[in-house]
C-alpha cells in the first residue's frame, strides 16, 4: 500500500498551504517559534498552483524567506512523486536530516524520502571486509576492543532510536591521520556497517552507509568502489550492497533528494517520462525542484564536458590491479602494454606543455595557444591560423593512436568481462572523439564549432585537455520541454536568480520558454535596519597593483573596532595571499587570522571561525557561496572587488564571442559579464545576514560600483541597506543596531 495517494491525472490536494503557513495556520498554532513570512506563503501558494497545473515556475526567494518549507509543504501535500536537486551534498544532508523530517511531522505523514548520491559515496562491503581482514591479520587486533561500550548498545534493535546520540562519534575526525588506517577508524567503520544493516532489517531511516561525509578521503578511497570496477551480480555481497539497495529504494521513494552533479550524470541514462522504461536509480517523478538553481549552468557545463588528463595513469593502475585480482584468461601483458603506450603519450604531452607554459599552476589556456605557432589573442573565434605546431600535433597523434590501439584490444577481449571492458571501450571512444574535436574545433565544418571550447590546464603534477560546452540551454531546454509535454511540473528557485529584478538571463541560460511564470519573493529580513553598506570613490582602482594593501589600510580602524568576526572575500588567489600577509601583520595580536589554502580544510576553517567569535577569515571562490555563519561571529563582510570573470579565461571568452556573434558586437558585456558578476556579488553579500536578529556591515571596496554606469545594476540587485558615508558611520550603525 502506497504511503501517499498517487494521482497521475488531476492533482489531488489534501489541504491548502495557507492552512499551515498562514498567520493563524496549523504551524503557528502548534509551534511557538514559528514566524509568519508573507513571502514564504506567497511562494508556497504559487508553487501549489504550479503543481496543480503541471507547469513551470522560476522563483527568486530572498534569504530568510524560508523557501525550503515553501516548496516542501505544497510538494508533499500534492501526493506527487518528487525529485529535488540541490547544489551540494551538504544541502542534501540538510534537507534529509532537518527539513523533510520536520515537514513530515507537521503533516503527520510517513517519512518516505531519501537522499541519493553518486556510486562511490557508499561503503563497498567487498572492499571493506577485505580491508578489515587484512587489518586484523596484520595487527592481531580484535576491533571490538575499540568500540565504545555505549555504541555497542546499537546492536540491540530496540535501542536504535533512543541511542542515536551514541553514534555521533562517527562524525568526530580528530583521530584521523591522513594515509593511516587506525584501530579507531576500523571500529567506527564496523559500527557504521552494523548500524546500517540493523536499520535495513528494521526498515528505519538509513543513509545506506554513505561514508564521504563521515571519514577522511584516504579512508573513503579504501572502502568505496568506482562503478566500473564493481562486480555487480558476481559479487557475493550484491544482494546486500548498500549502493544498489540505495538505488533500488530511490526508484520507489516518494521524495528523492540528489545534487545537480548527479542530475546531469543521469540525464542520458534515465527516462522519467516513459513508464514502460524501467528506472535505473530515480523514481518516475511527476515534479522536479531545482534548489540553488543559479548553479545549474556552471555545474552543467562542467558535467557535460569531456577531458583527458594525467589522472588516467592512476586509473589504469587500478584497472590492472582489478584485472589481475578478479578476471581470468585475460591477456594481462597485452593490456599493460596498451596502457603503458597511453601513459607514455600522456607523460610526453605533460612534459611538452610544461616546456611551453611560462608559469607553473597557471590559468587555463585556449588550446589554439598550443596548436598554432602563430597564435595570438583575437576577437574572432574562427581565426584562420596558418602555422601548425608540429610538436604539439605529433603528441596529439600519439595520444590518438595509443587510445585507438587500446580500444581495438578491448573490443577483441570484451567477452571476458562485458561490463568492465565496455566501460573502458566507452572511455577510449570518448578520448578519441575529444582529441579529434580539440584539433578541429576551429574549423567551420566541425559541427561542434561555436558550441564547445577547447582548453588546456597545466600544473607541475598534471595537465588536462578539456572540451566544454559553451552553454547548457540546448540540452537542458530539451529536458524542460519534455517535462512540459509530459505534465511534469518544474520549480527553479534560489536567493540569487534575478539581475536588477529581471529573470531574462537565467531563463536564457537554462533554455526555458520566455513565457515561463516568474516571481520574485522578497526576504523577510529588514536589511535597512540590519545592514550598513559602505563604499567609497576613494578606494583604489581595480588595476592598482597595491590595491589590497591600500584597502586594508583604509579599513584598518573598522576591522580593529568591529565587535564580531570579519569575512574578507577576494576575487583571486594572489589577492588572498597579499591580504593574509597584511592581516597577520596588522591584526593577529587581537584576532585570529584564518586563510584559505593554509593547511586547514574549508570546513575546519569555518568551525574555527565560528568558535573564535571575532576572527578574520580570508577566502576566495568557495567562501562566496554556501557558507552560513549566523550571529555576531560574522559582523562584517568585505568584498575586495566586483567579481567579474577574467576576460582571459578561455571558456568565458568563447562564451562572450559566441554571444556577440549571435546578438551583436560587445553585447556580451552587458548580457553576460555584468549579470554573472552580479550573481556572484549577491552570493558573497548574502553571507552576512542569515537570521532575523543578525546585524552587520557590508563593504564593497571597488569604486566602479559608484562611478560606472553598470554599477547601478549591482546596487539595484542588492537588498536596500543603510548607506554609510564613512567607516565611523558603519561602526556607529552596528553599535546602535546591536544595542536596540
Amino acid at each position: 500500500m502506497s504511503d501517499f495517494p498517487e494521482n497521475s491525472g488531476n492533482l489531488t490536494v489534501f489541504h491548502d498551504v495557507e492552512e499551515y503557513l498562514g498567520q493563524n495556520g496549523k504551524i503557528a498554532r502548534t509551534d511557538n517559534n514559528f514566524v509568519f513570512r508573507e513571502g514564504q506563503l506567497k511562494m508556497a501558494l504559487e508553487y501549489q498552483k504550479t503543481l496543480k497545473e503541471n507547469s513551470s515556475l522560476v522563483c527568486e526567494a530572498g534569504t530568510g524567506t524560508g523557501k525550503t518549507f515553501a516548496y516542501l509543504l505544497p510538494a508533499l501535500l500534492s501526493s506527487k512523486t518528487i525529485l529535488i536537486s540541490t547544489a551540494s551534498k551538504a544541502l542534501q544532508d540538510q534537507l534529509i536530516q532537518k527539513d523533510l523530517p520536520a515537514i513530515c511531522n507537521i503533516l503527520k505523514i510517513p517519512h518516505n524520502y531519501m537522499s541519493l548520491k553518486g556510486f562511490s559515496n557508499y561503503l563497498c562491503k567487498d572492499k571493506y571486509y577485505e580491508l578489515s581482514n587484512k587489518f586484523a591479520s596484520s595487527n592481531g587486533l580484535k576491533l571490538d576492543d575499540y568500540i565504545d561500550e555505549s555504541a555497542k548498545k546499537i546492536k540491540n534493535t530496540e535501542q536504535i532510536e533512543r541511542n542515536k546520540s551514541d553514534i555521533e562519534l562517527l562524525d568526530d575526525d580528530s583521530d584521523l591521520k591522513k594515509g593511516v588506517i587506525t584501530p579507531e577508524i576500523m571500529a567506527k567503520l564496523e559500527l557504521l556497517v552494523e548500524k546500517t544493516d540493523l536499520a535495513l532489517q528494521s526498515d528505519n531511516e538509513i543513509d545506506f552507509c554513505e561514508v564521504n561525509s563521515k571519514f577522511d578521503s584516504v579512508v573513503v578511497s579504501k572502502v568505496t568502489m568506482h562503478r566500473e570496477y564493481c562486480k555487480k551480480r558476481k559479487c557475493k555481497y550484491y544482494d546486500e550492497c548498500f549502493c544498489y539497495l540505495a538505488r533500488k529504494k530511490a526508484t520507489s521513494s516518494k521524495v528523492v533528494v540528489i545534487n545537480h552533479s548527479l542530475f546531469f550524470s543521469t540525464m542520458d541514462i534515465e527516462d522519467p517520462f516513459n513508464f514502460l522504461c524501467p528506472p535505473v536509480m530515480l523514481p518516475k517523478y511527476r515534479a522536479v525542484v531545482f534548489d540553488e538553481a543559479h548553479d545549474l549552468p556552471s555545474v552543467g557545463r562542467e558535467h557535460l564536458s569531456f577531458s583527458i588528463s594525467l589522472y588516467l595513469k592512476k586509473c589504469f593502475q587500478e584497472d590492472v590491479a582489478f584485472i589481475v585480482k578478479t578476471l581470468v584468461d585475460v591477456p594481462v601483458k597485452d593490456i599493460i602494454e596498451a596502457y603503458n603506450q597511453i601513459i607514455t603519450s600522456l607523460e610526453s604531452m605533460h612534459s611538452y606543455l610544461l616546456s611551453r607554459q611560462p608559469y607553473a599552476d597557471g590559468p587555463k589556456a585556449h588550446i589554439n595557444f598550443y596548436k598554432y605557432e602563430d597564435y595570438f589573442q583575437s576577437d574572432d573565434p574562427f581565426e584562420e591560423y596558418k602555422v601548425v605546431s608540429n610538436q604539439f600535433r605529433q603528441r596529439m597523434v600519439d595520444l590518438y593512436s595509443s587510445f585507438l590501439s587500446a580500444k581495438k584490444l578491448f573490443i577483441a577481449e570484451k567477452e571476458l568481462n562485458e561490463d568492465f571492458f565496455e566501460s573502458r571501450i566507452i572511455m577510449f571512444s570518448e578520448a578519441i572523439s575529444t582529441i579529434v574535436n580539440l584539433m578541429t574545433l576551429d574549423k567551420k565544418d566541425n559541427e561542434n564549432a561555436g558550441k564547445y571550447v577547447g582548453t588546456v590546464e597545466v600544473s607541475k603534477k598534471s595537465f588536462k585537455l578539456q572540451l566544454t560546452p559553451l552553454e547548457i540551454s540546448d540540452k537542458f531546454g530539451s529536458f524542460i520541454k519534455k517535462c512540459e509535454n509530459n505534465n511534469v511540473s518544474t520549480l527553479f528557485t534560489s536567493a540569487t536568480i534575478c539581475i536588477d529584478h529581471k529573470f531574462n538571463k537565467f531563463i536564457r541560460d537554462i533554455g526555458a520558454n520566455s513565457s515561463v511564470n516568474c516571481i520574485e519573493v522578497e526576504s523577510n529580513f529588514d536589511y535597512e535596519k540590519q545592514t550598513a553598506f559602505f563604499c567609497s570613490k576613494d578606494f583604489p582602482k581595480a588595476e592598482d597593483s597595491l590595491r589590497i594593501s591600500k584597502i586594508i589600510c583604509m579599513l584598518e580602524d573598522l576591522i580593529n573596532n568591529v565587535n564580531g568576526g570579519v569575512f574578507l572575500l577576494t576575487t583571486s588567489v594572489s589577492a588572498l595571499k597579499t591580504a593574509y600577509e597584511l592581516c597577520i601583520e596588522k591584526f593577529s595580536k587581537k584576532r585570529a587570522v584564518l586563510c584559505q589554502y593554509r593547511g586547514l580544510s574549508n570546513s575546519n576553517m569555518l568551525l574555527e571561525f565560528k568558535k573564535s567569535g571575532n576572527a578574520i577569515l580570508i577566502g576566495t571562490a568557495s567562501f562566496w557561496a554556501g557558507v552560513d555563519v549566523p550571529g555576531k561571529a560574522l559582523s562584517l563582510v568585505i568584498i575586495d572587488k566586483l567579481p567579474f570573470t577574467s576576460p582571459s579565461d578561455p571558456l568565458f571568452k568563447a562564451r562572450c564571442q559566441s554571444y556577440d556573434l549571435k546578438f551583436g558586437k560587445n553585447k556580451s558585456f552587458a548580457h553576460l559579464c555584468v549579470p554573472e558578476a552580479v550573481i556572484d556579488l549577491r552570493q558573497g553579500a548574502g553571507r552576512l545576514i542569515r537570521h532575523e536578529s543578525d546585524v552587520g556591515g557590508l563593504v564593497i571596496a571597488d569604486p566602479r560600483i559608484l562611478s560606472h554606469s553598470y554599477g547601478k545594476i549591482f546596487l539595484h540587485s542588492l537588498p536596500k541597506m543603510t548607506v554609510c558615508n564613512t567607516t565611523d558611520d558603519v561602526l556607529q550603525f552596528l553599535k546602535q543596531s546591536t544595542n536596540s
